[in-house]
């Protein structure tokens, strides 16, 4: 996990000075993290040759507007301050971000700030890159103090003199970016709420899903003569990105910003001023009230906020999505555009963040990455009634998803569901198919009718049931070579069919933490529970297993193609998989019957599980790789 960006939003050591007189009041903390969006930090080295035309000595002031504010009767609305980040480069490539400013130590002194030597800069602070993130003003008029801050800048935090300009270290952030953030929402973790009186004039800008997000401070960065006045007007002047619109209104009531639980969700116009999304009654916060919209066909279906995604671990990837047939299938797409295309596909109860170790690496070898979310999994709409999803509709939307972003020559990755559902499209399709790599999968042939076990009955209700994988965050060893030490009971997969269904308890995260051979931490259990913030999003996983009494006669014709397949074809598998899937008879099945299989390099990998994407991820593409360079 990245280090948690600093509070510095008039904290409980500076409210005091919030609200005083002039000079007390520029001793105001700042209420604005600019470009430190946690995951979306834009650390440009910038050397300014020329300084522009200072602004008026008005402009400079700290003022003194009307209006009662919700921080103690001074209003914040106008208040110049200006900051610095700097990137220390440390040990093994490591690096940070450190953010120095003048909010509770001093004012920003025009002459002094466009005097400042960046090359004087970056020695004193021995770093490698410096951005100018001054002089800004706010527009905001208060802050509301909502919980403990856990990171809290320190009031005995050393402040320098940087070229004659007292500043205190506000934040340090883990990593530094140097592409651009501006539309690009991210996440400052912080405790404190915006606030704005009736009357204020406020500026927002909307996206294309309808968040709001309203100005916090605007930048004399890129227009260093920007003026209040000139804000209502900004629109004109932006570089808007399409489905994007900028506004201005005047407040008839107070309004306060609301935080998600991770903190605040920031972005940047192009000329760096700074906006927080309203997540107060906003559709997109993760705590709201379910919206169950529905498709000009007729189907109910839900979308998980973006906001229950925001801050998981080791997932830097954007969301992608592609429309079929009225609902929406999300992916990431990570990667040189014109590179060999790597497509994984995610079983159940997991989504395409089971793939965040594999994908960097895959990546570093110049693929590109394609990892889809299946109906009702990850980021893609879900469907509320679970008649909705069937075995052959989760397999002609991959279909219908590969011919929508016209890829060819795949190099696919199955495990779990993915392999039932990626198998019969490869199978079916295989010359979309360069090679195929299957971990913990198979593709069974039922016969057309059979239905291998009992329907779970009254699927609408929700029982308390034990979960059928009592097995330890750290698993021990269920196999002797390949002999399972304790065989599942003949009951095992309908007592898991009917626990998805109807368990009270039954929750993605734990699912995978069950059938992982590491212990999951608690953040990455959370990330796997993140698309399923309350039980009518879970329609999807909750009939995954049900699907199996849908494959009679669905998977013959696929089969028989995999048995013609002698394109490269390879099985990893976790060697701890206590379930039918984990078996050494189901890897030989495959290795016997795929032409393309004989000769390659099969393996059973220690310290892995049925999750083995999550166990040995970086092991797995790493192989991949290095196989896939020998065709």
């Amino acid at each position: 996990m990245r280090t948690p960006l600093g509070v510095f939003l008039c904290l409980a050591w500076a409210l005091a000075a919030c609200g005083g007189d002039d000079d007390t009041a520029d001793a105001a903390d700042d209420g604005e993290p600019t470009s430190q969006v946690d995951d979306e930090l834009a650390i440009e080295e910038e050397a300014q040759d020329e300084a522009p035309e200072s602004a008026s000595d008005d402009e400079a002031s700290s003022g003194d507007p009307e209006g009662a504010s919700p921080a103690g009767g001074f209003s914040l609305n106008g208040f110049r301050y200006c900051e610095i980040l700097v990137t220390i480069d440390g040990d093994a490539n490591e690096s940070r971000t450190e953010v120095w400013g003048t909010p509770g130590v001093g004012q920003c002194d025009d002459d002094a700030w466009y005097a400042l030597d960046p090359d004087a800069v970056l020695a004193q602070f021995g770093a490698s890159s410096l951005h100018m993130n001054g002089p800004r003003h706010f527009t905001v008029d208060g802050f509301v103090e909502t919980a403990a801050a856990p990171t809290e800048a320190d009031p005995e935090a050393e402040v320098r003199d940087v070229g004659g300009i007292s500043m205190r270290l506000l934040a340090t952030v883990d990593e530094a970016r140097s592409e651009s953030i501006a539309y690009r929402p991210g996440l400052v973790r912080r405790t404190v709420t915006l606030a704005f009186n009736a009357g204020t004039e406020i500026y927002e800008l909307t996206d294309p899903d309808g968040n709001t997000y309203v100005m916090q401070s605007y930048a004399l960065i890129q227009d260093p003569n920007l003026k209040a006045e000139d804000l209502a007007s900004l629109g004109d002047r932006l570089g808007l990105p399409e489905g994007w619109s900028f506004g201005a209104r005047i407040l008839e009531e107070d309004l306060q910003l609301g935080l998600t639980s991770e903190g605040a969700i920031v972005v940047q116009d192009d000329l760096e001023n700074s906006y927080q999304r309203n997540v107060i009654g906003d559709p997109a916060s993760c705590s709201a009230e379910p919206t169950v919209l529905t498709t000009t066909e007729g189907v109910d279906f839900v979308r998980t906020p973006d906001d229950c995604f925001a801050g998981l671990p080791d997932w830097p990837s954007a969301p992608h999505y592609v429309e079929i047939d009225g609902l929406r299938q999300a992916y990431v797409d990570e990667g040189p555009a014109d590179g060999e295309v790597m497509l994984l596909l995610h079983g159940q109860p997991s989504w395409s963040y089971l793939y965040r170790h594999m994908i960097p690496v895959f990546v570093d070898a110049g693929y590109r990455v394609v990892a889809m979310d299946h109906l009702g999994m990850g980021r893609s709409d879900k469907p509320i009634d679970i008649g909705a999803y069937s075995y052959l509709g989760h397999g002609e939307r991959v279909e219908a998803f590969i011919d929508a972003l016209e890829l060819t020559d795949i190099n696919l990755f199955v495990q779990d569901w993915g392999s039932l559902i990626g198998l019969n499209v490869a199978g079916k399709n295989p010359d979309l198919f360069a090679s195929i790599t299957v971990g913990n999968g198979v593709l069974p042939v039922v016969p057309a009718g059979f239905e291998p076990y009992p329907p779970v009955e009254n699927p609408d209700e929700v029982n308390d049931l034990e979960s059928p994988f009592a097995f330890p965050d750290q698993q021990t060893p269920f196999y002797d070579d390949c002999e399972l030490v304790v065989p599942p009971s003949a009951d095992f997969f309908s007592d898991w069919m009917r626990y998805a269904m109807t368990g009270e308890s039954f929750t993605a995260g734990a699912v995978v933490e069950a059938l992982t051979w590491f212990d999951l931490t608690p953040e990455e259990e959370a990330a796997y529970d993140a698309p399923f913030p309350d039980r009518i999003y879970m329609a999807g996983p909750r009939v995954f297993p049900s699907l199996i009494n849908e494959l009679g006669g669905a998977t013959a014709e696929a089969w028989a193609g995999l048995q013609a397949y002698d394109k490269p074809f390879l099985t990893l598998w976790g060697d701890n998989d206590p379930g039918s899937l984990g078996t050494c008879e189901t890897q030989q099945q495959l290795i016997d019957n795929v032409p393309g299989a004989a000769g390659q390099p099969h393996d059973r990998l220690a310290e892995a599980s049925h999750f083995l994407q999550d166990d040995q991820g970086t092991e797995i593409a790493t192989r991949i790789v290095d196989w896939l360079g020998t065709r």
